[in-house]
């Protein structure tokens, strides 16, 4: 028998499938089903794992980003804010600085 490591459909070796990872995979396709690939993050994969398996350990950030990562799925990258935690913009915010117009040049003049 040969030590070669054959990666699955995922990118993941059968070796590296344990129960943690396919929790993370379920999680993450649980949460496909209803949001783009873009709005999933290590957050919501935590959340939902929480929720949907609350006796289960909740794996760490980083195992769940190298998970994704090593599957090749689409996801929000490290650093992009969640849409809920941006702040909220009301119609009374006032720019920093108000723009005055300049009147238009006349050719010829100085």
């Amino acid at each position: 028998m040969s030590a070669e490591r054959t990666a699955g459909a995922f990118g993941l070796a059968d070796e590296e499938l344990d129960r943690t990872r396919a929790l993370i995979l379920h999680a993450y396709f649980g949460l496909r089903c209803t949001r783009p690939g873009r709005a999933i993050g290590t957050h919501e994969i935590h959340d939902w794992i929480k929720t949907y398996y609350p006796d289960e350990e909740i794996p760490s950030d980083a195992v769940i980003q190298r998970t994704v990562v090593a599957a090749g799925l689409l996801h929000r990258g490290r650093g992009q804010p969640r849409n809920d935690s941006r702040g909220i913009v009301t119609e009374q915010a006032v720019p920093f600085l108000p723009v005055r117009r300049q009147a238009p040049r006349v050719p010829g003049r100085k």
